[in-house]
């Protein structure tokens, strides 16, 4: 796979190769390796094991002087294996629907000098006997390119989900968060439309993964908008997509509202939004010039997620006067409160944003920080950072869904703890593997095994209920070769927030 990146953004011609990435299999398992391409576009060269980071100037009208840096990072072969491993299953890599389109293929003429010719990539594979021919005996499903203006919004939305979320979110392949967003299964059976996120709301009230009609209460929403630790895609992902963003917006906007299952929580949501949106007309009228007056009404609006959303998304879509616009950035990327903080850091220059550890650390950074119990007891338990209290129970706090952690200390060196944070997968407790179940009637469903008897399999899944199916009802039942416990959850961490937190662990006892 060849990554390119534009060093003048907008400009397609401006494109150059910056990576390609090769996955191997030798038999036994597979193998990652990056290669960097050289500054002529001429050929590319292997990256050390240990990966490399490289900054690039990109032009951008909307950056400060014009410029603004972004560094790329080139993944170490150990980070490679944090999802292409042994006991992740099959490799992750391109699959039937991303290679199902058209593709312009270099071709010579009838005159025999250079051309082009447009084919089907999947039957351009077969012909040359890469693929099976069977694989079109049967219509297959495309998928949309995203920045398409004439496919339709649903169809670019999924898309783009399939292509960025859908790797991990899909059945079978592990995790505790139970949404798919892989582009063949079924929207009403994806865990999405109005379902409970299991991993926080971030302060959200009435949130849902997909609140239909209100983007600014998905969590998918937030999570995309976000830098910090709520980001996602975890992995392989540094920068916030402003196309897919505003893509996300608009399906979920245009979706029909349904009846709402909390008359109270609905009506709380929608005061303060009421209120947002006219803090928001007061500010865009620009009738207001005394700047302490405007000071106060970005204020109010930073007091809440809901809130920071709203103001975010009227600065991605520049909307705002530009002294609103700066305004607005400035105070919400020095905001007190982290929920609000990691949506506003994408704006500011990358090197003036918080230090994060990020892919590229190694643990020894980590152990050689003096950590505090205190504030490591903080990372553990707020609303919006590693979240473990969402799995995890520490005494009487948290979710009773992974292991109770109230004496983990006494079990585990300061270095093992670490460990287990950065491999989840490498040894997962039987008592806590995640299972998926699929019925006979197609219905699938994820969580920890309660009991199999003779008669039914009971699950608990993610939000703590127990889910139940007659053994004559299943058609297969497996245990996950992953841990529930997410890959990458330190990296949006600084060095001192991750020894803190391992110092909290190692004090519990």
């Amino acid at each position: 796979k060849t990554l390119s990146l534009e060093m003048e953004q907008g400009k397609t011609r401006s494109r150059r190769r910056i990576e390609t990435q090769v996955l191997h299999f030798d038999g036994v398992n597979w193998h990652g390796y990056a290669y960097q391409w050289n500054d002529a576009q001429t050929d590319a060269t292997l990256v050390d094991s240990t990966g490399a980071d490289r900054a690039y100037e990109i032009a951008d009208a909307q950056a400060p002087g014009g410029h603004r840096r972004q560094t790329w990072h080139f993944h170490s072969r150990a980070e490679c294996l944090r999802c292409h491993n042994p006991w992740a299953g099959p490799p992750l890599a391109f699959n039937f629907f991303e290679l199902n389109k058209d593709h312009r293929y270099a071709a010579a003429t009838a005159s025999g000098g250079p051309g082009s010719r447009d084919d089907n990539q999947i039957r351009t594979l077969a012909h040359i006997g890469m693929l099976d021919p069977s694989l079109f005996d049967e219509p297959a499903l495309k998928l949309a390119d995203p920045r398409d203006p004439n496919a339709a919004l649903q169809e670019r939305a999924r898309s783009w989900l399939h292509a960025n979320c859908a790797h991990c979110h899909r059945f079978g392949a592990g995790g505790s968060v139970a949404s798919f967003f892989n582009y063949d299964q079924k929207l009403e059976e994806s865990r999405t439309i109005d379902f409970v996120p299991t991993q926080g709301m971030f302060g959200i009230p009435g949130a849902h993964v997909i609140t239909p009609g209100d983007p600014l209460r998905s969590v998918l929403y937030y999570r995309i908008s976000s830098l910090g630790p709520a980001h996602m895609p975890r992995i392989g992902s540094r920068i916030v997509s402003e196309a897919g963003l505003n893509l996300i917006y608009d399906w979920i906007q245009q979706m029909p509202k349904r009846a709402s299952t909390n008359e109270t929580e609905e009506a709380s949501a929608r005061k303060i939004e009421d209120a947002n949106r006219n803090l928001l007309s007061e500010l865009c009228a620009g009738k207001i010039s005394s700047p302490k007056e405007r000071a106060e009404l970005v204020d109010r609006l930073l007091s809440s997620t809901l809130g920071a959303l709203a103001l975010s998304h009227e600065v991605n879509l520049k909307s705002l006067s530009p002294d609103l616009q700066t305004e607005a950035v400035a105070r919400g990327a020095s905001h007190a409160n982290a929920l609000v903080r990691d949506l506003f850091e994408r704006f500011v220059p990358e090197e003036k944003r918080v230090k994060r550890l990020g892919a590229d650390f190694t643990p020894d950074e980590i152990l050689a920080l003096k950590g505090d119990t205190a504030r490591g007891e903080k990372v553990f338990f707020t609303e919006g950072g590693v979240q473990c209290f969402q799995c995890h129970r520490v005494r009487d706090r948290g979710r009773d869904f992974g292991p109770d952690l109230s004496r983990i200390g006494q079990k585990y060196t300061r270095a093992q703890l670490l460990d287990s944070i950065l491999n989840p997968s490498k040894a997962i407790d039987p008592a806590f593997a995640t299972y998926q179940l699929e019925t006979k009637n197609d219905s699938s469903y994820t969580g920890l095994l309660v009991r199999k008897t003779d008669n039914e399999v009971v699950l608990k899944d993610a939000n703590l209920n127990e889910v139940r199916v007659r053994l004559n009802e299943v058609k297969t039942l497996e245990a996950s070769k992953t841990s529930s416990m997410p890959e990458g959850l330190l990296q949006s961490l600084t060095a001192q927030e991750a020894a803190d937190l391992v110092e909290f662990l190692g004090s519990l006892r």
